[in-house]
Parts: structure tokens; sequence; C-alpha cells
């Protein structure tokens, strides 16, 4: 399940579609299970340029994760919802989406849902053009991190940042955003391949 979600952000469709459904002809063995309510998001993401049928996988998630009852499949079934919305640049699902996983992952203590989550949220706001917002949540993102000592998601949130900076021809204070998150990843991943920043 979760190699096809990362080949979907790499945006490795075709391998993302095929990951999806075979996790999901997995996870339809074990049943009624949250496995299966995330698998059907997942497909949901993966199959988003066949509306009908990402439509069908939408519906699966959510129906199942109502019959579960099951907090954590909430928050990535909603999570799912919002990614897919900002591919089709609906603004307003993709924000009521994600704000829903937030308020599901908080309680939990999800950090990492949360931070996707607010990651989203800002890159939304990125797309949009509303630069300021943007960066603004990003610059949270990477302060939460920094606090939790989570190097990946500071990374997210500094290359927001830098992405925002160069949108408004801030060439050089962008510059030294990506240097100090090239150097962060080198030093503490040993890699900067984007694979790993993202993933």
């Amino acid at each position: 399940l979760l190699l096809a979600d990362v080949r979907y952000f790499k945006s490795h469709l075709p391998e993302a579609f095929r990951g999806a459904l075979r996790s999901l002809s997995l996870a339809e063995r074990s049943g009624e299970t949250p496995e299966l309510a995330a698998a059907y998001a997942s497909a949901h993401l993966a199959t988003g340029i066949i509306a009908p049928l990402a439509r069908r996988y939408q519906r699966r998630a959510m129906d199942l994760a109502h019959q579960i009852n099951h907090l954590p499949t909430y928050a990535w079934v909603y999570q799912a919802q919002g990614i897919a919305a900002i591919d089709r640049a609906d603004w307003r699902r993709a924000s009521a989406a994600l704000n829903l996983a937030l308020v599901v992952a908080e309680p939990l203590g999800d950090q990492r849902r949360r931070a996707e989550c607010h990651g989203m949220l800002a890159l939304a706001d990125l797309l949009q053009g509303n630069l300021q917002t943007a960066q603004e949540r990003y610059a949270e993102l990477y302060a939460a991190a920094q606090v939790r000592g989570d190097l990946q998601v500071c990374a997210w949130g500094l290359i927001g940042q830098a992405e925002c900076l160069l949108q408004q021809d801030a060439d050089s204070q962008a510059l030294a955003l990506l240097d100090v998150a090239n150097g962060l990843l080198a030093e503490n991943l040993g890699s900067t391949r984007a694979e790993e920043i993202w993933a």
C-alpha cells in the first residue's frame, strides 16, 4: 500500500495505479478492515484520472470507514480525499477534507498525518497563488518539525518556503533555504533524492 502511495507522490501514475490495485486485491482478502479502507483510499488517488472509477473507490473508502468506525482510517480517507481534490484544483473540497483529517488526527496524536495534511494545505495555497499564506504554513510546518526532530518534515517546510520565495523572485533567500534543507538531509538521512524527501 505504501509503495503505491509513494509512486503516486512521485508522479509515477501507471506504477501507482498497478500498486494500488494490487494492494486493494490483497486487502480485499482480509475482509472489512482498516487496511481495506486504506486501500480503497489509495486506489481513489491512483485512479484520479479515471473520474468514475476514482469516485467509486472514494465512496467505498468512506462507506467502509463509517462501517468500521476506526479513527486512523477516517484520517487517511479524508486526507486522500483532500489530495485528490488538490489534483482537480477543487480548493474548497481540498481544504474541507484536509481539515477534517486534521480534526481526526489531532486527538490521536498522529503527528505524521498532521504534518502531511498541513503540508498539503500549504501546497494548495501555493498552487492557488496565495504565496504569503503558503509561506506562513510552510514556516509553521518547519517550526513544528524542528520541535519534534522530524528531519524529513523540516525539509518539506524549508523546500516549501523556498518555492514560495522563488515565485516572489527572492532567489537568494530561496537558495539559502534550499542549502539548509540539502545539508540537513545529506547529513542526517544520507541522501537528497526526491523520493526520500517526499515519501
